[in-house]
């Protein structure tokens, strides 16, 4: 099951390689994840994707995502919640992968709904809501696990319905 990799498009200055930001390090956490899960150290690997992702949770906080690259944040979270969903899955840990996973979910909503955030940070996250539900939705397919996707179908769609009418507003 391929993890995924870590590029992305975040600017950095030369001030950020002098003076690390949380980017730098979530990208150092996500790549010794990978280099974990290549050697087969499923374990340490997952508690690099662990620390990846509590990085990412900071980075999408409502101030952050106000004054940086919302896609890119919202990529990083994304990335973070599949690779430990993907390492759980391959510990033969399916609950924590579906949690992990509902958790991007739930998350890409609560920041599209957020009125508070500026429309293209609402916008990214009502497209990073429609990549968690494709990859939740895989998780379920492989699972057979057909009424969860159901139920995270018709929640996707009515969510994503009320969004497009508020932007019609």
């Amino acid at each position: 099951m391929p993890i995924a990799t870590t590029r992305m498009h975040i600017k950095t200055s030369r001030s950020e390689s002098q003076n690390p930001q949380p980017n730098s390090t979530w990208v150092r956490c996500t790549e010794a994840g990978n280099r974990q899960m290549q050697l087969g150290d499923l374990k340490a690997a997952q508690s690099f994707y662990r620390k990846a992702l509590a990085l990412a949770e900071k980075l999408i906080q409502p101030t952050m995502l106000q004054c940086q690259q919302p896609t890119s944040l919202i990529h990083l979270y994304l990335l973070s919640c599949n690779n430990l969903a993907d390492s759980c899955q391959v510990l033969r840990e399916p609950e924590e992968a579906e949690v992990s996973l509902l958790k991007a979910h739930s998350r890409m909503i609560v920041l599209m709904n957020n009125e508070g955030l500026s429309s293209p940070t609402r916008q990214a996250a009502y497209h990073g809501l429609r990549r968690a539900f494709n990859r939740l939705a895989s998780f379920y397919s492989q699972t057979q696990k057909l009424e969860a996707l159901t139920k995270v179908m018709v929640r996707t769609k009515i969510q994503s319905q009320r969004f497009v009418d508020n932007l019609m507003l």
